[in-house]
């Protein structure tokens, strides 16, 4: 996989625009000019920062990565809710003169794609969610989730003044030694497949576009994640009846961050929804060669029987 560090790509991941209430929202391009547009929701945390991979050019594929409130270089939103990422978006589509898109949510983005589609799937070709988040509520979802994601759900939901707190303090660390903090508590979350996934990215150099991608959620602050995480660990009131579009859903069957569990729920309630789970494979789908074109392969073939 021939990859770059996108965070040097400054004339193309560092686009943005003003909204109606006069917040900014940020955004990022890999991949052809004239590809198809798959906008892309980072995680939690996550920013625009990708890798402008070949496979992008080679299959056609243009992604957009926006910038929730509060991450990387877009304004904080202290009244955030999915539907206001919603209207976010069609002002993004608005601006780019979009009308036809696929969309994709990967792990805490994986939600916000939902909301979207179930308002806008009139417009869009497919929804894809990666290593999604689930809703909490989904009978067992935490027994094999990582004790980290648990505190946090718990913290937002029950105490969210020290979510706060450990969200601001994880930040300070990330600006301050991006590989010490994630090595301090990401590597120490995820599963042994993901684990070995990132040891060879450390060797391959490509791992730098991972601290470049955490590190810039947080240049502005926590705001971002804390919205998040206040969000997600609510009842997400998402009409999934209203999502007309086919749904791929792609997830590890090793993933500790988001386990298999929910994705398997998802497939039973989400309608059209098509699994496709990754044997010997955790969070960490997109950073895999062959799954990865896979996922793109989907997404333009659904765009083009669209």
């Amino acid at each position: 996989m021939n990859m770059s560090t996108s965070a040097k790509a400054v004339d193309r991941t560092r686009m943005s625009f003003s909204l109606r209430d006069q917040r900014t929202l940020s955004y990022a391009i890999y991949g052809p000019e004239e590809g198809i547009p798959f906008i892309m929701f980072h995680g939690t945390p996550g920013s625009r920062i990708s890798m402008d991979d070949e496979i992008l050019h080679e299959i056609g594929v243009k992604m957009i990565y926006p910038e929730r409130p509060g991450y990387g270089l877009s304004t904080a939103n202290p009244d955030a809710t999915l539907m206001s990422w919603v209207a976010d978006v069609q002002a993004l589509l608005d601006h780019l003169r979009i009308e036809k898109f696929a969309l994709g949510g990967g792990s805490g983005g994986g939600p916000y794609a939902m909301a979207c589609a179930a308002a806008l799937s009139d417009r869009m070709s497919s929804l894809t969610l990666i290593s999604s988040a689930a809703p909490q509520d989904i009978p067992g979802i935490r027994k094999e989730m990582a004790w980290g994601n648990v505190l946090g759900y718990f913290l937002s939901k029950y105490a969210p003044f020290l979510m706060r707190y450990a969200s601001r303090s994880f930040a300070k660390s990330m600006l301050n030694d991006p590989e010490k903090a994630f090595d301090q508590s990401v590597m120490k979350q995820v599963g042994d497949t993901d684990r070995r996934t990132i040891l060879a990215m450390k060797e391959n150099g490509t791992f730098q576009v991972i601290l470049d991608h955490c590190r810039e959620a947080y240049i502005n602050g926590a705001e971002g994640h804390i919205a998040d995480m206040r969000i997600l660990s609510k009842d997400w009131k998402i009409n999934y009846d209203k999502i007309d579009c086919p749904i791929h859903i792609w997830h590890g069957e090793e993933d500790t961050l988001s386990p298999i569990q929910g994705a398997r729920a998802m497939a039973t309630f989400l309608p059209q929804a098509e699994p496709h789970y990754v044997t010997g494979a955790g969070h960490l789908l997109m950073e895999i060669e062959a799954v990865f074109q896979d996922i793109l392969i989907s997404v333009k073939e659904n765009f083009i029987d669209s």
